[in-house]
């Protein structure tokens, strides 16, 4: 399935496959909405080591401005992922 963003009441909602050539994309729409803090991947269905780069860069200039990245309803393997990468030591994964 195609990668794809749409953002919904200020959150942020990331589909399909977000492998290396959809990294530019996904940092696209993050930059779009620089006041986005939270970003669902319910319908994300695998991600890619760039995609994990890009959490970390979304959550430093969230940082700077006193903010608090969330990430909500990642699927059971893209949450393992995450917290493999330790992510979830400072962006909230619920």
């Amino acid at each position: 399935r195609m990668f794809d963003t749409r953002l919904l009441d200020s959150e942020l909602f990331m589909s399909g496959r977000l492998d290396a050539s959809q990294v530019d994309q996904a940092r696209q729409a993050l930059i779009a909405n620089p006041a986005c803090t939270v970003v669902n991947l319910r319908e994300l269905e695998f991600i890619c080591s760039g995609g994990i780069g890009l959490f970390f860069g979304h959550y430093q200039r969230l940082h700077v401005h006193g903010y608090r990245l969330t990430i909500r309803e990642p699927r059971p393997n893209i949450r393992r992922i995450l917290e493999l990468a330790k992510l979830d030591s400072f962006a909230d994964i619920i």
